[in-house]
C-alpha cells in the first residue's frame, strides 16, 4: 500500500489514473465528488475499492451492534435483585 500524498493548503489532488479516464468515457458517476466538481479516484487514494471498504465498514457496524445488543441483554438478565429492607 503506498502513502497518502500530504497535500498543502488549498491544494487539491490531481487523479488522472485509468478509474478517472474510464469513469469519464462512460460518464456514470454516483458519486458526490464529481457533483461538486472534484476529482477523486477512490482506489488510487486508498488502496481498496470502495465495495470492498464499505463492505469492511458495514460488518464493523453489525459486529459493534451485536456486542450492544448483547451487552444490554446481559444487564438486563444479570441485574441485582433490588434490597427490600
Amino acid at each position: 500500500m503506498r502513502p497518502v500524498p500530504v497535500l498543502q493548503r488549498h491544494q487539491v489532488p490531481c487523479h488522472t489514473g485509468r478509474a478517472s479516464r474510464e469513469r469519464e468515457h462512460t460518464g456514470r458517476r454516483a458519486d458526490f465528488e464529481p457533483v461538486l466538481g472534484i476529482p477523486y479516484d477512490f482506489h488510487e487514494v486508498w488502496g481498496v475499492s470502495r465495495l470492498s471498504f464499505e463492505v469492511f465498514t458495514l460488518g464493523t457496524v453489525v459486529v459493534l451492534l451485536i456486542g450492544a445488543v448483547g451487552h444490554t441483554v446481559a444487564r438486563t438478565r444479570c441485574a441485582p435483585e433490588p434490597v427490600t429492607a
